[in-house]
């Protein structure tokens, strides 16, 4: 069976062959073995070999450096979809342990728990687990300071995101600051609560002597603070660097309860600052390619799209104002250009105008399909609520039998799954496998995996769950966290509290 590649890939393939000439375009090895693994949909590992060998190479020309960027638009989508994820399941999980009343129960759950409850904005959930945490007592005397610094910076994290400024200088206050680590955390919540940093970077690299040893990362908090901070300053180089030599499966913390039971505890602020750093990676080639004046309308056209995934209100005026303005751009990517522009309006007040346009491109669904996948994944992107034009959606995308509802089927199901209506989800999103690739579950789009794979959980469905995680883990080691979180939940309801958590 043919392959069928995701829209996104589609539509940017069309769009760079009607743009470039074929016979002038040579073509740089290592973005050309990255296009290959992109069209098996090795995104991750395409994104990985780019960043290894490319880094922010200027030398690039615009086709090679408009591929360079859809990759890692790819990627930062399906980061962020990673990072939701990762936080239900973590939830899960870790409150599984803290229930957890046996006699070899984990002592520090509690902690790891405040943190997604912040990551949630659920702060006074996030104040209990962490005094219940500072509660608990036996922990191993080795892992006193080290938990105690965790647990400071919870504190911090909770007081800066709850406006309680005078409780963070107190805390802040109380911190060692000659620990490189710990003003590196402290900076990072500024830029995740403020989008501010002011760290001298001097800091980072007097902690790289500790936190890296042989060219290898020992520490995946540093290496989170590490990346997000290079990443907001514009260090993409550093950033750069950080991320070659990460190993994405590195739990943050393992607590070892006897010599056969250990518990590997992470956070899900690592896959959020991997997603920063594919943005900030994404949007500055981006804009260096919005200077060529034959790919400026493309370059804008992405950098959009860079910020509907994020839901950014702050620049969604100047973005449906630049929208407006696109004139060189292929047919494909043009009929979307109103269904994106409004996306943009949406996230401003310009509602009823966006609803309006959204519910015409479903409603051609059955003719093109393409476009009422684009509807769908603009209310998916901006968690907007579109029951009548989901609705609409849904019967054209399970009506439609061809490949070329894949799409509208897949948004429609992470539609669904967003607002909590699972019976409805899977169905939708197995109906998008069906209509995907039959070479192999690994040649369908990951982001639909991801979302299947999160559905078959919450339908207890936890072989079928944990064996898409693991086949996707071969291309997004990062998921590691999410397939423990799973497997633990899997292994507590079948109530083998013994064994559910070695890993």
């Amino acid at each position: 069976m043919k392959l069928y590649f995701s829209t996104l890939l589609l539509l940017s393939m069309l769009a760079i062959t009607s743009l470039s000439s074929t016979n002038s375009y040579a073509g740089n090895p290592h973005v050309d073995a990255a296009m290959k693994l992109y069209k098996s949909m090795e995104v991750n590992k395409s994104a990985s070999l780019l960043i290894r060998n490319i880094g922010t190479n200027s030398s690039l020309d615009s086709i090679e450096t408009l591929k360079y960027s859809l990759i890692l638009n790819k990627n930062y989508s399906m980061y962020r979809d990673v990072y939701v994820k990762s936080v239900e399941n973590q939830r899960v999980f870790l409150e599984s342990l803290v229930d957890d009343k046996g006699k070899d129960r984990s002592k520090v759950a509690s902690l790891f728990l405040t943190e997604v409850y912040i990551h949630q904005k659920e702060f006074q959930l996030a104040k209990k687990q962490l005094n219940e945490f500072r509660k608990t007592t036996g922990v191993s005397d080795s892992n006193k300071d080290e938990l105690s610094i965790i647990s400071n910076i919870y504190e911090a994290w909770i007081a800066l995101a709850t406006n309680d400024i005078q409780q963070y200088n107190k805390v802040s206050a109380l911190m060692d600051k000659h620990n490189p680590l710990t003003l590196m955390a402290l900076d990072a919540l500024q830029i995740i609560v403020n989008n501010k940093s002011d760290i001298d970077l001097n800091v980072i690299k007097t902690a790289e002597g500790k936190y890296i040893e042989n060219n290898a990362l020992i520490s995946s908090r540093f290496a989170n603070y590490a990346i997000r901070i290079y990443s907001h300053r514009g260090e993409l180089e550093q950033a750069i660097r950080i991320m070659n030599i990460l190993d994405q499966k590195t739990p943050s913390y393992i607590e070892e309860i006897t010599q056969f039971k250990l518990i590997n505890f992470y956070e899900p602020g690592l896959i959020d600052s991997v997603s920063s750093f594919y943005y900030t990676l994404s949007k500055s080639l981006l804009l260096r390619l919005k200077a060529d004046a034959k790919y400026k309308d493309m370059a804008i056209y992405y950098l959009s799209d860079l910020e509907l995934i994020s839901a950014n209100k702050d620049s969604a005026k100047q973005y449906k104002e630049e929208m407006l303005q696109l004139k060189r751009l292929p047919k494909t990517l043009a009929s979307l250009l109103s269904i994106r522009q409004n996306g943009h309006g949406y996230l401003y007040g310009k509602t009823t105008r966006a609803y309006q346009e959204w519910e015409k491109a479903v409603k051609n669904a059955k003719n093109d399909p393409a476009l009422g996948a684009e509807a769908i994944l603009m209310c998916v992107y901006l968690d907007a609520n579109c029951p009548t034009i989901v609705q609409v959606a849904g019967l054209k995308a399970e009506n439609g039998r061809s490949k070329r509802f894949e799409d509208l089927n897949t948004n429609v199901g992470r539609y669904f799954l967003q607002k909590k209506e699972t019976i409805k989800a899977m169905r939708l999103l197995e109906n998008a496998l069906d209509r995907g690739d039959a070479g192999g579950i690994l040649m369908n789009d990951p982001v639909l995996l991801l979302n299947l794979a999160e559905i078959y959980r919450i339908n207890k469905r936890f072989s079928e769950s944990l064996q898409i995680y693991f086949s996707l883990g071969k291309n997004f080691p990062i998921l590691r966290q999410v397939q423990d979180a799973v497997q633990g939940e899997y292994l507590f309801r079948q109530r083998s509290i013994g064994s559910s958590i070695v890993f």
